[in-house]
């Protein structure tokens, strides 16, 4: 059991920055006119398309099959789908990690406040999304492509 703790510890690193919400006084995303609204597809994650392995040793496997990133307002969805093998060699499941939470655009800086806590950054396009997050060996970037 102790590899599949280790597994969910990864993935919800993978899933949410560690740190704390906190106030700032950037502008917030507010009329549908917005630039940062709007249905965003996961591409890359590491500057490799999706999906892509996470990771893969003798404990287990996950991939990361897809990810959708909606906009709306002043708020933020997230999903991301992954197939997870623990132990290695076990048959796939498929599973959703959700994290909603407040958006907040100033330029092309965008900051998404996570509700129960952490945050984290990144930058607006016109036609993406891009944010790093901390995993268990160092960044995790990951760029969503508006629809």
């Amino acid at each position: 059991m102790k590899g599949a703790r280790r597994w969910r510890a990864a993935l919800l690193a993978m899933a949410l920055a560690a740190g704390g919400a906190g106030c700032d006084s950037t502008p917030h995303v507010t009329s549908p006119d917005a630039p940062a609204e709007g249905r965003y597809h996961l591409r890359t994650v590491d500057h490799k398309l999706v999906p892509v392995v996470m990771q893969s040793d003798p404990a287990g496997r996950v991939e990361l099959i897809s990810g959708e990133l909606y906009v709306r307002a002043d708020r933020f969805t997230q999903n991301l789908y992954f197939s997870e093998s623990v132990p290695a060699g076990s048959p796939a499941t498929m599973r959703q990690s959700l994290t909603q939470g407040r958006i907040s655009v100033n330029g092309e800086k965008v900051r998404f406040e996570v509700d129960g806590g952490g945050s984290f950054e990144g930058t607006l396009a016109d036609l993406w999304i891009e944010y790093a997050i901390q995993g268990n060996t160092g960044p995790i970037e990951f760029i969503f492509a508006k629809e």
